[in-house]
């Protein structure tokens, strides 16, 4: 079995990082995965639900059940919850 290799990386926002790694997965045919939409995608569902952040309880409960689902290719990198494809409003 071939080793996997991940490659990540890090900066500040503007910095170019998203179209570095995009043509990085290309060039070696790799997926590419926007780590920092899951966390997004958690302050998404929070704002979806009107919870409060601050109320820890309730944001475990949440983290609980939520469940997105990513779908990350060459050049592509899809998130959806509860059936609803939220790439773009992240």
């Amino acid at each position: 079995m071939r080793p996997q290799i991940i490659v990540t990386i890090d900066g500040p926002a503007g910095a170019g990082k998203s179209t570095v790694a995009r043509r990085l997965a290309r060039a070696l045919n790799y997926r590419y995965v926007d780590s920092g939409a899951l966390y997004r995608a958690v302050a998404w569902q929070v704002r979806q639900t009107g919870l409060n952040p601050a109320d820890a309880p309730a944001l475990e409960h949440l983290l609980q059940d939520f469940r997105p689902v990513i779908a990350a290719e060459v050049q592509d990198f899809r998130l959806t919850a509860g059936g609803r494809d939220i790439t773009r409003e992240l």
